[in-house]
């Protein structure tokens, strides 16, 4: 356990208790970085989605739509690069979330899951992991206000390409 003005860092804990998750959401500096845990009960994210700052738990390789909503409720910086897979369900309660996504470590995606990300409110989304996108996503009627980042992208077809150019204000494809 690491913890200085700035930021906090739990190492090798894979589970929080209760009183510790409480605790967190008192911390008074800019980021949390719990990318040891491998679950986040719903619960333990209502108690730390106070915080203000930035968290990472990239140890997470899932997490389900309640989870997600209890994050989300405040504007902030959230990296999830653990998570592997994305259902649809759990893509859509990323909607209004107003702050910075992380979401690296997909490398691929459903077409429904993409559209819903794609619908985000934040900021920035980073989807760096994907390779492709999905086939026949279609991008949302009301075009985003946010930064899309795909720099993992090694294709991209010219129906994905004018799909990405009715999104966010800005797409980013280094990887091409």
């Amino acid at each position: 356990m690491k913890e200085n003005k700035d930021y906090f860092e739990l190492t090798g804990v894979h589970q929080l208790d209760d009183a510790f998750a409480s605790n967190l959401a008192n911390f008074s500096g800019r980021k949390i970085l719990l990318n040891d845990l491998q679950t986040l009960s719903e619960n333990h994210a209502k108690l730390i989605a106070d915080f203000p700052g930035r968290i990472e738990l990239n140890g997470l390789t899932t997490i389900d739509p309640a989870t997600i909503t209890e994050l989300t409720k405040t504007k902030r910086i959230l990296s999830l690069n653990g998570l592997k897979d994305l259902p649809d369900s759990t893509a859509k309660a990323f909607k209004k979330f107003k702050g910075f996504l992380g979401l690296d470590g997909l490398e691929t995606i459903s077409s429904d899951a993409f559209q819903h990300l794609l619908e985000f409110g934040g900021k920035k989304l980073r989807l760096n992991g994907l390779k492709k996108l999905p086939d026949g996503f279609i991008a949302p009627k009301t075009r985003g206000t946010y930064k899309l980042e795909l720099d993992g992208l090694i294709e991209l077809s010219e129906q994905g390409a004018q799909e990405l150019a009715k999104t966010g204000d800005s797409v980013l494809l280094n990887g091409l």
